[in-house]
Protein backbone atom coordinates (compact mmCIF):
# COMPACT_ATOMS: atom_id res chain seq x y z
CA UNK A 1 0.00 0.00 0.00
CA UNK A 2 0.92 3.64 -0.18
CA UNK A 3 3.71 4.64 2.62
CA UNK A 4 1.96 7.80 4.14
CA UNK A 5 5.26 9.12 4.99
CA UNK A 6 7.08 8.68 1.98
CA UNK A 7 3.88 10.73 0.81
CA UNK A 8 3.60 13.51 3.30
CA UNK A 9 7.64 14.17 2.54
CA UNK A 10 7.31 14.82 -0.94
CA UNK A 11 3.88 16.48 -0.38
CA UNK A 12 5.55 18.69 1.80
CA UNK A 13 8.62 19.48 -0.77
CA UNK A 14 5.98 19.85 -3.25
CA UNK A 15 4.05 22.16 -1.54
CA UNK A 16 6.53 23.92 -0.80
CA UNK A 17 7.67 24.44 -4.56
CA UNK A 18 4.31 24.95 -5.25
CA UNK A 19 4.98 28.02 -2.60
CA UNK A 20 8.01 29.60 -4.44
CA UNK A 21 5.79 29.17 -7.69
CA UNK A 22 3.55 31.78 -5.82
CA UNK A 23 5.48 33.93 -4.13
CA UNK A 24 7.23 34.48 -7.47
CA UNK A 25 4.41 36.00 -9.21
CA UNK A 26 2.96 37.58 -6.51
CA UNK A 27 6.09 39.89 -6.67
CA UNK A 28 6.07 40.23 -10.03
CA UNK A 29 2.62 41.47 -10.28
CA UNK A 30 3.69 44.29 -8.21
CA UNK A 31 6.95 44.89 -10.00
CA UNK A 32 6.55 44.84 -13.37
CA UNK A 33 3.89 46.34 -15.82
CA UNK A 34 0.32 44.35 -16.81
CA UNK A 35 2.40 44.06 -20.50
CA UNK A 36 5.64 42.52 -18.48
CA UNK A 37 3.76 40.03 -16.49
CA UNK A 38 1.88 38.90 -19.48
CA UNK A 39 5.37 38.29 -21.68
CA UNK A 40 6.48 36.30 -18.08
CA UNK A 41 3.15 34.17 -18.39
CA UNK A 42 3.85 33.54 -22.20
CA UNK A 43 7.88 32.93 -21.61
CA UNK A 44 6.47 30.12 -19.47
CA UNK A 45 4.05 28.88 -21.71
CA UNK A 46 6.29 28.55 -24.57
CA UNK A 47 8.82 26.58 -22.57
CA UNK A 48 6.67 24.47 -21.01
CA UNK A 49 4.85 23.76 -24.32
CA UNK A 50 8.07 22.87 -26.22
CA UNK A 51 9.01 20.42 -23.06
CA UNK A 52 5.47 18.56 -23.31
CA UNK A 53 5.59 18.37 -27.29
CA UNK A 54 9.42 17.12 -27.74
CA UNK A 55 9.91 15.80 -24.58
CA UNK A 56 8.43 12.70 -24.98
CA UNK A 57 8.15 12.47 -21.25
CA UNK A 58 11.60 10.68 -21.33
CA UNK A 59 12.25 12.26 -17.71
CA UNK A 60 8.99 11.06 -16.10
CA UNK A 61 9.03 7.45 -17.55
CA UNK A 62 12.68 6.98 -16.15
CA UNK A 63 10.70 6.13 -12.54
CA UNK A 64 9.60 3.68 -13.70
CA UNK A 65 12.48 2.41 -16.65
CA UNK A 66 15.15 2.80 -13.86
CA UNK A 67 13.09 -0.02 -11.39
CA UNK A 68 12.98 -2.01 -14.21
CA UNK A 69 16.84 -2.27 -15.04
CA UNK A 70 19.70 -3.42 -13.06
CA UNK A 71 21.74 -1.20 -11.25
CA UNK A 72 24.51 -1.21 -13.97
CA UNK A 73 22.69 -0.28 -16.33
CA UNK A 74 20.85 3.01 -14.86
CA UNK A 75 23.87 5.53 -16.02
CA UNK A 76 22.58 4.63 -19.22
CA UNK A 77 19.05 5.21 -19.25
CA UNK A 78 20.08 8.46 -17.51
CA UNK A 79 22.23 9.13 -19.83
CA UNK A 80 20.20 8.89 -22.80
CA UNK A 81 17.81 10.87 -21.36
CA UNK A 82 20.06 13.35 -21.51
CA UNK A 83 21.37 12.70 -24.88
CA UNK A 84 17.78 12.62 -26.03
CA UNK A 85 16.86 15.91 -24.62
CA UNK A 86 19.76 17.90 -25.33
CA UNK A 87 19.17 17.24 -29.31
CA UNK A 88 15.60 18.33 -28.69
CA UNK A 89 16.78 21.62 -26.62
CA UNK A 90 18.77 22.35 -30.22
CA UNK A 91 15.60 21.86 -32.10
CA UNK A 92 13.88 24.20 -29.72
CA UNK A 93 16.35 27.01 -29.63
CA UNK A 94 16.43 27.16 -33.60
CA UNK A 95 12.35 26.82 -33.73
CA UNK A 96 12.33 30.12 -31.35
CA UNK A 97 15.05 31.67 -32.82
CA UNK A 98 14.36 35.08 -33.57
CA UNK A 99 15.73 34.58 -36.90
CA UNK A 100 12.69 32.28 -37.45
CA UNK A 101 8.80 33.51 -39.18
CA UNK A 102 7.37 31.60 -36.38
CA UNK A 103 8.85 33.39 -33.24
CA UNK A 104 8.46 36.96 -35.25
CA UNK A 105 5.10 36.26 -35.99
CA UNK A 106 4.46 34.85 -32.70
CA UNK A 107 6.15 37.34 -29.91
CA UNK A 108 5.85 41.07 -32.56
CA UNK A 109 5.77 43.71 -30.75
CA UNK A 110 5.93 41.87 -27.36
CA UNK A 111 7.59 42.45 -23.77
CA UNK A 112 9.74 39.33 -24.23
CA UNK A 113 13.37 39.83 -25.37
CA UNK A 114 13.90 37.85 -28.51
CA UNK A 115 16.81 35.34 -27.32
CA UNK A 116 15.64 35.17 -23.95
CA UNK A 117 12.95 32.56 -25.10
CA UNK A 118 14.73 30.11 -27.16
CA UNK A 119 17.41 30.25 -24.25
CA UNK A 120 15.36 29.77 -21.55
CA UNK A 121 13.39 27.05 -23.18
CA UNK A 122 15.99 24.56 -24.56
CA UNK A 123 17.25 24.90 -20.76
CA UNK A 124 14.20 24.34 -19.10
CA UNK A 125 13.81 20.87 -22.16
CA UNK A 126 16.73 19.61 -20.69
CA UNK A 127 16.81 20.24 -17.12
CA UNK A 128 13.26 18.02 -17.03
CA UNK A 129 15.12 14.69 -15.17
CA UNK A 130 15.69 16.90 -12.19
CA UNK A 131 12.36 16.81 -11.69
CA UNK A 132 12.19 13.16 -11.50
CA UNK A 133 16.24 11.98 -10.76
CA UNK A 134 16.09 11.00 -7.15
CA UNK A 135 12.76 8.74 -7.65
CA UNK A 136 14.36 7.05 -10.31
CA UNK A 137 16.93 6.10 -7.66
CA UNK A 138 14.47 5.28 -5.17
CA UNK A 139 15.49 8.05 -3.20
CA UNK A 140 12.33 10.06 -2.71
CA UNK A 141 13.88 12.08 0.61
CA UNK A 142 16.49 13.38 -2.01
CA UNK A 143 13.93 14.19 -4.43
CA UNK A 144 12.60 16.00 -1.81
CA UNK A 145 15.57 17.82 -0.63
CA UNK A 146 16.15 18.79 -4.32
CA UNK A 147 13.24 20.02 -4.68
CA UNK A 148 13.34 22.17 -1.93
CA UNK A 149 16.68 23.61 -2.64
CA UNK A 150 15.81 24.54 -5.81
CA UNK A 151 12.75 26.56 -4.95
CA UNK A 152 14.69 28.71 -2.52
CA UNK A 153 17.27 29.26 -4.93
CA UNK A 154 13.94 29.87 -7.64
CA UNK A 155 12.65 32.42 -5.20
CA UNK A 156 16.02 34.49 -3.97
CA UNK A 157 17.51 35.05 -7.46
CA UNK A 158 13.73 35.87 -9.38
CA UNK A 159 12.56 38.09 -6.82
CA UNK A 160 16.58 39.75 -6.53
CA UNK A 161 16.50 40.14 -10.46
CA UNK A 162 13.03 42.06 -9.75
CA UNK A 163 13.37 43.92 -7.32
CA UNK A 164 17.29 45.21 -9.09
CA UNK A 165 15.81 45.86 -12.95
CA UNK A 166 11.97 45.73 -12.60
CA UNK A 167 12.12 44.22 -16.19
CA UNK A 168 11.14 41.05 -17.85
CA UNK A 169 14.91 41.01 -19.19
CA UNK A 170 16.19 40.99 -15.30
CA UNK A 171 13.68 38.41 -14.18
CA UNK A 172 14.67 36.18 -17.45
CA UNK A 173 18.48 36.35 -16.93
CA UNK A 174 17.50 34.75 -13.24
CA UNK A 175 15.16 32.36 -15.14
CA UNK A 176 17.92 30.80 -17.45
CA UNK A 177 20.53 30.64 -14.09
CA UNK A 178 17.88 28.41 -12.17
CA UNK A 179 17.20 26.16 -15.48
CA UNK A 180 21.22 25.77 -15.91
CA UNK A 181 21.66 25.00 -12.46
CA UNK A 182 18.78 22.52 -12.56
CA UNK A 183 20.87 20.87 -15.51
CA UNK A 184 24.11 20.11 -14.03
CA UNK A 185 22.88 19.34 -10.74
CA UNK A 186 20.58 16.55 -12.34
CA UNK A 187 23.71 15.15 -14.20
CA UNK A 188 25.79 15.62 -11.26
CA UNK A 189 23.19 13.50 -9.05
CA UNK A 190 22.56 10.38 -11.81
CA UNK A 191 26.13 10.32 -12.49
CA UNK A 192 26.82 9.87 -8.68
CA UNK A 193 23.91 7.34 -8.20
CA UNK A 194 25.04 5.53 -11.70
CA UNK A 195 28.56 4.93 -10.02
CA UNK A 196 27.51 3.76 -6.88
CA UNK A 197 25.05 1.25 -7.97
CA UNK A 198 28.01 -0.10 -10.01
CA UNK A 199 27.71 1.31 -13.74
CA UNK A 200 29.57 3.52 -15.69
CA UNK A 201 27.94 6.40 -15.08
CA UNK A 202 26.02 8.08 -17.30
CA UNK A 203 27.03 6.65 -21.02
CA UNK A 204 24.53 5.82 -23.67
CA UNK A 205 22.84 2.64 -24.97
CA UNK A 206 21.38 1.52 -28.17
CA UNK A 207 19.64 -1.19 -26.96
CA UNK A 208 17.97 0.67 -23.83
CA UNK A 209 17.53 3.99 -26.09
CA UNK A 210 14.95 2.29 -28.45
CA UNK A 211 12.81 0.77 -25.37
CA UNK A 212 13.20 4.74 -24.29
CA UNK A 213 11.89 5.87 -27.19
CA UNK A 214 9.05 3.37 -27.77
CA UNK A 215 7.49 4.35 -24.70
CA UNK A 216 8.06 8.05 -25.27
CA UNK A 217 5.81 7.47 -28.30
CA UNK A 218 3.88 5.38 -26.84
CA UNK A 219 2.40 7.06 -23.25
CA UNK A 220 5.11 9.93 -24.04
CA UNK A 221 3.48 11.18 -27.36
CA UNK A 222 -0.21 10.44 -25.34
CA UNK A 223 1.16 12.90 -22.30
CA UNK A 224 2.45 15.44 -24.76
CA UNK A 225 -1.08 15.77 -26.57
CA UNK A 226 -2.67 15.95 -22.99
CA UNK A 227 -0.18 18.33 -21.60
CA UNK A 228 -1.45 20.40 -24.95
CA UNK A 229 -4.76 19.88 -24.46
CA UNK A 230 -3.86 21.15 -21.05
CA UNK A 231 -2.33 24.35 -22.36
CA UNK A 232 -4.85 25.09 -25.15
CA UNK A 233 -6.66 27.82 -22.87
CA UNK A 234 -3.39 29.78 -22.58
CA UNK A 235 -2.81 29.66 -26.05
CA UNK A 236 -5.76 30.55 -27.25
CA UNK A 237 -5.80 33.88 -24.82
CA UNK A 238 -2.32 34.61 -26.55
CA UNK A 239 -3.83 34.67 -29.75
CA UNK A 240 -7.51 36.01 -29.64
CA UNK A 241 -6.42 38.46 -26.77
CA UNK A 242 -3.49 40.21 -25.86
CA UNK A 243 -0.71 39.43 -22.99
CA UNK A 244 -2.47 41.43 -20.12
CA UNK A 245 -5.22 38.44 -20.85
CA UNK A 246 -2.86 36.07 -20.52
CA UNK A 247 -1.51 37.21 -17.26
CA UNK A 248 -5.70 37.51 -16.05
CA UNK A 249 -5.82 33.68 -17.71
CA UNK A 250 -2.64 32.81 -15.59
CA UNK A 251 -3.71 34.40 -12.20
CA UNK A 252 -7.27 32.23 -12.76
CA UNK A 253 -4.72 29.31 -12.75
CA UNK A 254 -3.33 29.92 -9.89
CA UNK A 255 -4.89 27.47 -7.92
CA UNK A 256 -3.79 24.46 -10.50
CA UNK A 257 -0.49 23.90 -9.55
CA UNK A 258 -1.21 23.18 -5.81
CA UNK A 259 -3.92 20.61 -7.13
CA UNK A 260 -1.23 19.12 -9.67
CA UNK A 261 1.26 19.06 -6.42
CA UNK A 262 -1.54 17.45 -4.36
CA UNK A 263 -2.29 15.08 -6.93
CA UNK A 264 1.59 13.77 -7.84
CA UNK A 265 2.43 13.43 -4.13
CA UNK A 266 0.28 9.88 -4.26
CA UNK A 267 0.54 9.44 -8.01
CA UNK A 268 3.86 8.94 -7.64
CA UNK A 269 4.35 6.98 -4.54
CA UNK A 270 1.07 4.62 -6.12
CA UNK A 271 1.97 4.11 -9.37
CA UNK A 272 5.38 1.81 -8.63
CA UNK A 273 2.75 0.25 -6.56
CA UNK A 274 0.23 -0.55 -8.54
CA UNK A 275 2.35 -1.51 -12.07
CA UNK A 276 3.73 -3.92 -9.49
CA UNK A 277 0.20 -5.46 -8.28
CA UNK A 278 -0.70 -5.52 -11.97
CA UNK A 279 2.00 -7.04 -13.66
CA UNK A 280 1.39 -10.04 -10.88
CA UNK A 281 -2.36 -10.17 -11.82
CA UNK A 282 -3.23 -8.79 -8.40
CA UNK A 283 -5.84 -6.35 -10.29
CA UNK A 284 -7.68 -6.29 -7.15
CA UNK A 285 -4.93 -4.90 -5.16
CA UNK A 286 -4.23 -2.16 -8.02
CA UNK A 287 -7.98 -0.79 -7.85
CA UNK A 288 -7.53 -0.92 -4.40
CA UNK A 289 -4.83 1.34 -4.18
CA UNK A 290 -6.04 3.65 -6.76
CA UNK A 291 -9.23 3.57 -4.64
CA UNK A 292 -7.35 4.49 -1.62
CA UNK A 293 -5.42 7.47 -3.49
CA UNK A 294 -8.33 9.16 -4.97
CA UNK A 295 -10.50 8.69 -1.41
CA UNK A 296 -6.78 10.76 0.42
CA UNK A 297 -6.60 13.07 -2.45
CA UNK A 298 -10.74 14.31 -2.30
CA UNK A 299 -10.65 14.60 1.42
CA UNK A 300 -7.71 17.48 1.24
CA UNK A 301 -8.76 18.74 -2.33
CA UNK A 302 -12.60 19.04 -1.95
CA UNK A 303 -12.13 21.87 1.02
CA UNK A 304 -9.63 23.41 -0.58
CA UNK A 305 -11.58 23.89 -3.70
CA UNK A 306 -14.46 24.92 -1.80
CA UNK A 307 -12.53 27.40 0.26
CA UNK A 308 -10.42 28.86 -2.85
CA UNK A 309 -14.02 28.70 -4.68
CA UNK A 310 -16.09 31.07 -1.91
CA UNK A 311 -12.93 33.45 -0.85
CA UNK A 312 -11.90 34.29 -4.64
CA UNK A 313 -12.78 37.64 -4.63
CA UNK A 314 -10.77 38.57 -1.47
CA UNK A 315 -8.45 36.44 -2.13
CA UNK A 316 -7.28 36.72 -5.12
CA UNK A 317 -7.45 41.29 -4.45
CA UNK A 318 -4.88 40.18 -1.39
CA UNK A 319 -2.84 38.20 -3.53
CA UNK A 320 -2.36 39.40 -6.66
CA UNK A 321 -4.06 43.31 -6.04
CA UNK A 322 -7.20 44.38 -7.52
CA UNK A 323 -5.63 45.40 -10.79
CA UNK A 324 -6.46 41.62 -12.16
CA UNK A 325 -10.25 41.59 -10.49
CA UNK A 326 -11.59 40.13 -14.06
CA UNK A 327 -9.94 36.92 -13.06
CA UNK A 328 -12.60 36.33 -10.44
CA UNK A 329 -15.12 34.13 -12.21
CA UNK A 330 -12.39 32.15 -14.38
CA UNK A 331 -11.04 31.28 -10.98
CA UNK A 332 -14.37 29.93 -9.74
CA UNK A 333 -14.37 28.03 -13.05
CA UNK A 334 -11.47 26.56 -12.82
CA UNK A 335 -11.98 25.28 -9.32
CA UNK A 336 -14.79 23.65 -10.15
CA UNK A 337 -12.56 21.78 -12.81
CA UNK A 338 -10.06 20.61 -10.35
CA UNK A 339 -12.44 18.73 -8.63
CA UNK A 340 -11.73 15.99 -11.60
CA UNK A 341 -8.45 15.17 -9.83
CA UNK A 342 -10.61 12.73 -7.21
CA UNK A 343 -11.09 10.70 -10.66
CA UNK A 344 -7.80 9.88 -11.50
CA UNK A 345 -7.36 6.75 -13.21
CA UNK A 346 -4.17 7.36 -15.26
CA UNK A 347 -1.68 5.83 -13.33
CA UNK A 348 -4.07 2.54 -14.53
CA UNK A 349 -4.10 3.37 -17.58
CA UNK A 350 -0.19 3.32 -17.80
CA UNK A 351 0.13 -0.51 -15.74
CA UNK A 352 -1.83 -2.31 -17.96
CA UNK A 353 0.15 -0.75 -21.20
CA UNK A 354 -2.60 1.28 -22.86
CA UNK A 355 -0.71 3.41 -24.64
CA UNK A 356 -3.11 3.16 -27.76
CA UNK A 357 -6.11 4.54 -26.10
CA UNK A 358 -3.97 7.05 -24.32
CA UNK A 359 -2.61 8.28 -27.83
CA UNK A 360 -6.03 8.24 -30.17
CA UNK A 361 -7.66 9.85 -26.64
CA UNK A 362 -5.06 12.98 -26.98
CA UNK A 363 -5.81 12.81 -30.79
CA UNK A 364 -9.25 13.88 -29.77
CA UNK A 365 -9.26 15.93 -26.78
CA UNK A 366 -6.08 18.14 -27.36
CA UNK A 367 -7.85 19.99 -30.87
CA UNK A 368 -11.47 19.43 -28.98
CA UNK A 369 -9.64 21.66 -26.05
CA UNK A 370 -8.27 23.91 -28.23
CA UNK A 371 -11.53 24.44 -29.81
CA UNK A 372 -13.78 24.45 -27.28
CA UNK A 373 -11.67 27.30 -25.68
CA UNK A 374 -11.63 29.29 -28.67
CA UNK A 375 -15.11 28.90 -29.37
CA UNK A 376 -15.88 30.09 -26.07
CA UNK A 377 -13.59 33.59 -26.57
CA UNK A 378 -15.79 34.20 -29.72
CA UNK A 379 -18.57 33.83 -28.15
CA UNK A 380 -17.82 36.62 -26.24
CA UNK A 381 -16.36 39.21 -27.87
CA UNK A 382 -15.04 40.96 -24.69
CA UNK A 383 -11.93 40.26 -22.95
CA UNK A 384 -13.13 39.42 -19.78
CA UNK A 385 -15.88 37.42 -20.16
CA UNK A 386 -14.31 36.23 -22.96
CA UNK A 387 -11.54 34.34 -20.47
CA UNK A 388 -14.23 32.67 -19.15
CA UNK A 389 -15.69 31.30 -21.98
CA UNK A 390 -11.81 30.24 -22.33
CA UNK A 391 -11.85 28.38 -18.79
CA UNK A 392 -15.62 26.70 -19.52
CA UNK A 393 -14.26 25.12 -22.72
CA UNK A 394 -11.19 23.74 -20.75
CA UNK A 395 -12.96 22.31 -17.66
CA UNK A 396 -15.51 20.55 -19.44
CA UNK A 397 -12.48 18.93 -21.82
CA UNK A 398 -10.86 18.03 -18.75
CA UNK A 399 -13.66 16.29 -17.07
CA UNK A 400 -14.59 14.19 -20.08
CA UNK A 401 -10.71 13.55 -20.58
CA UNK A 402 -11.51 11.78 -16.56
CA UNK A 403 -15.05 10.00 -17.70
CA UNK A 404 -13.58 8.64 -20.57
CA UNK A 405 -10.43 7.29 -18.41
CA UNK A 406 -13.01 5.44 -15.94
CA UNK A 407 -14.78 4.20 -18.72
CA UNK A 408 -12.34 2.33 -20.33
CA UNK A 409 -10.71 1.41 -17.40
CA UNK A 410 -13.69 -0.79 -15.67
CA UNK A 411 -14.43 -2.23 -19.84
CA UNK A 412 -10.70 -3.06 -20.06
CA UNK A 413 -10.63 -4.65 -16.81
CA UNK A 414 -14.00 -6.24 -16.16
CA UNK A 415 -15.05 -4.23 -13.38
CA UNK A 416 -18.28 -2.80 -11.65
CA UNK A 417 -18.93 0.59 -11.17
CA UNK A 418 -19.94 0.02 -7.75
CA UNK A 419 -16.27 -1.31 -6.14
CA UNK A 420 -14.03 0.84 -9.00
CA UNK A 421 -14.23 4.08 -6.62
CA UNK A 422 -15.45 4.62 -2.92
CA UNK A 423 -18.25 6.58 -4.75
CA UNK A 424 -20.05 6.57 -1.42
CA UNK A 425 -17.79 8.46 0.28
CA UNK A 426 -16.88 10.81 -2.68
CA UNK A 427 -20.54 11.87 -2.75
CA UNK A 428 -20.57 12.63 0.84
CA UNK A 429 -17.01 14.68 0.79
CA UNK A 430 -18.26 17.14 -2.17
CA UNK A 431 -21.39 17.75 -0.15
CA UNK A 432 -19.65 18.15 2.84
CA UNK A 433 -18.18 20.98 1.53
CA UNK A 434 -20.12 22.21 -1.17
CA UNK A 435 -22.67 23.00 2.07
CA UNK A 436 -19.32 24.67 3.43
CA UNK A 437 -19.06 27.02 0.32
CA UNK A 438 -22.86 27.74 -0.19
CA UNK A 439 -22.67 28.96 3.56
CA UNK A 440 -19.39 30.79 3.13
CA UNK A 441 -20.70 32.40 0.00
CA UNK A 442 -23.89 33.63 1.90
CA UNK A 443 -21.58 34.55 4.95
CA UNK A 444 -18.99 36.75 2.81
CA UNK A 445 -21.58 40.09 1.89
CA UNK A 446 -22.32 40.02 5.46
CA UNK A 447 -18.53 40.99 6.28
CA UNK A 448 -18.11 44.58 6.32
CA UNK A 449 -16.75 46.09 3.08
CA UNK A 450 -14.85 48.62 5.45
CA UNK A 451 -12.70 45.38 6.86
CA UNK A 452 -9.32 45.20 5.37
CA UNK A 453 -8.86 43.05 3.05
CA UNK A 454 -7.00 40.47 5.06
CA UNK A 455 -10.27 40.09 7.88
CA UNK A 456 -12.86 39.40 5.17
CA UNK A 457 -10.73 36.26 4.08
CA UNK A 458 -9.74 35.40 7.86
CA UNK A 459 -13.59 35.63 9.04
CA UNK A 460 -14.78 33.84 5.65
CA UNK A 461 -11.93 30.91 5.77
CA UNK A 462 -13.26 30.65 9.71
CA UNK A 463 -16.63 30.71 8.18
CA UNK A 464 -15.95 27.96 5.67
CA UNK A 465 -14.01 25.72 8.41
CA UNK A 466 -16.69 25.88 10.74
CA UNK A 467 -19.43 24.85 8.82
CA UNK A 468 -16.85 21.93 7.05
CA UNK A 469 -16.42 20.45 10.50
CA UNK A 470 -19.98 20.42 11.29
CA UNK A 471 -21.08 18.76 8.15
CA UNK A 472 -18.29 16.80 8.36
CA UNK A 473 -18.47 15.26 11.88
CA UNK A 474 -22.01 14.76 11.49
CA UNK A 475 -21.46 12.46 8.52
CA UNK A 476 -20.42 8.89 9.48
CA UNK A 477 -18.66 8.00 6.54
CA UNK A 478 -17.05 11.45 5.81
CA UNK A 479 -15.75 11.59 9.48
CA UNK A 480 -14.49 7.58 8.89
CA UNK A 481 -12.74 8.92 6.19
CA UNK A 482 -10.34 11.31 7.90
CA UNK A 483 -9.86 8.92 10.71
CA UNK A 484 -8.30 6.26 8.33
CA UNK A 485 -6.16 9.02 6.87
CA UNK A 486 -4.82 10.28 10.48
CA UNK A 487 -4.96 6.52 11.79
CA UNK A 488 -6.10 7.76 14.97
CA UNK A 489 -8.62 4.38 15.67
CA UNK A 490 -7.29 1.05 16.09
CA UNK A 491 -7.81 -0.91 13.35
CA UNK A 492 -8.40 1.72 11.16
CA UNK A 493 -5.83 2.32 9.16
CA UNK A 494 -6.21 1.71 5.75
CA UNK A 495 -9.84 0.90 5.63
CA UNK A 496 -11.69 2.97 2.78
CA UNK A 497 -15.14 3.39 2.71
CA UNK A 498 -17.20 2.18 0.12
Amino acid sequence: MIRHRVVALLGIASGLDYAAQVVVPILLVRVLSAHDFGGYRLLWLAAQTCALVLSLSIAPLLVSQVSQQPPNRKGALFGNAFAYLACTAVLVALMLSPLTPFAQRLFAGGPINPWLLPLFSALWLVSLPFDQVGLACNRPRDQALLTLGLAVLRVISVVAAALAWRSLAGVGAALILVAGIRVVVALIYASRRSHLDGGRGLVLDGELARQQLRGGLGFGSSFALNGVRLQADGWVAALRFDPVAVATLGIAQAAAPLTSILRMAFTNTALPVIAADVAAGRIEAAIAVNRHANLMVAALLFPMTGMLFALADPLLTFVFTARFGAAVLPFRIYCVGLLAAALESTTLIIAIGAAAFSFRQGVILAPLAAAACYWGASAIGDPTLGLSGIAIGAVVVGYIFELWNLVYVKRALGLSWKGFQAWTALGGLLLVNLGATLFTLWIIPTVPTAWPTLLRLIAGGAAFVTAALVLGVGSPRVRQVYIDMLGVAPGTRGVIPS
